[in-house]
């Protein structure tokens, strides 16, 4: 029996383009878990350069897994043709088969990152047959048009979603893009309430929270604001009483943080990541309002986030 995938905060951990990505993970990894509801593993949510060797993102699932025997981890399929990415399957059964791990890994894939719509059904029929991993799929047109060469559609098309979603070992989709879009892959899922349609995009989940769940990068940065946010969107009526005007603090702080992320998703973690002493301070890419804004946001932030 497939695992249920989570609901609630779900944190890409911060993947540098350079070396050493392993031991920071490690080190986010630490910090967030305990206000994390699951741990994500997608170099791509940060920055659009070649995909991270399948070995590589074995040895950093290895190393999350030794931290987290419980809490769920996904973990994105890398490469760039169906090739690359049945081998990046096989490496990551591999670091599996080698841990003890008690909870559940998810796989992640952006199909149209190396291939089109057409046969994506069948395509994902053969993949998925020699596992018991269930996979979300990610769709991002933002991520794609940096990408060159790649499918000329920059999104899963509806009717293949629907196709996708018969499929028990496709589990949800993470979808960062138009509401409108979002509101069509709803409806074509729909008959299967089991799966998951997680918000790609921090600040529309400020706007409009999706049960689900959300994708929040910038959670890299104040976890315990974003588990905060989180959990007091959806607390029960009759539960303890939720602050409500420190749940609009938050929600402002936090779309501010959001937006300045979006912007320069790779730079702006690490420049916040360094400020907040947890990596060596990078080369300073950052235009200098947006640094500022960065600082007073995370100044704000810490004292609350621990």
């Amino acid at each position: 029996m497939r695992e249920l995938l989570p609901t609630g905060l779900i944190c890409p951990l911060f993947i540098p383009s350079g070396g050493a990505a392993e031991s920071l993970v490690t080190k986010l990894a630490q910090r967030v878990l305990p206000h994390v509801d699951g741990l994500a593993l997608d170099p791509g949510v940060f920055h659009d350069g070649p995909p991270v060797p399948g070995g590589e993102m074995a040895g950093m699932l290895a190393a999350v897994l030794k931290l987290s025997p419980q809490k769920p981890v996904f973990v994105k399929l890398s490469g760039e043709s169906e090739g690359e990415v049945a081998g990046s399957l096989e490496a990551l059964k591999g670091a599996l088969g080698k841990s003890d791990r008690a909870g559940p890994v998810f796989l992640l894939d952006m199909p149209l990152g190396y291939r089109g719509n057409r046969g994506l059904p069948g395509y994902y029929q053969t993949l998925l047959k020699a596992t018991e991993m269930s996979l979300v799929l990610v769709n991002d047109a933002g991520r794609l048009k940096a990408k060159k060469g790649v499918a000329r559609r920059k999104n899963i098309r509806t009717a293949i979603l629907k196709r996708l979603a018969e499929n028990d070992a496709i589990a949800g989709l993470i979808h960062r893009g138009t509401v409108a879009r979002g509101l069509n892959y709803a409806r074509a899922t729909s008959k299967r309430p089991s799966f998951c349609l997680y918000e790609g995009d921090e600040g529309q989940y400020i706007q409009s929270p999706s049960r689900a769940g959300v994708f929040a990068p910038s959670a890299n940065l104040l976890p315990g604001q974003w588990a905060a946010l989180v959990k007091g969107i959806f607390a029960p009526r009759a539960a303890a009483r939720v602050d409500a005007a420190r749940l609009f603090g938050l929600g402002e702080r936090l779309t501010d943080l959001a937006r300045a992320v979006k912007a320069a998703p790779h730079h702006a973690v690490a420049a916040g990541l360094a400020m907040l002493g947890l990596m060596p301070e990078p080369p300073s890419r950052l235009r200098a309002p947006l640094q500022r804004d960065l600082a007073r946001l995370l100044d704000a932030g810490a004292a609350g986030d621990g």
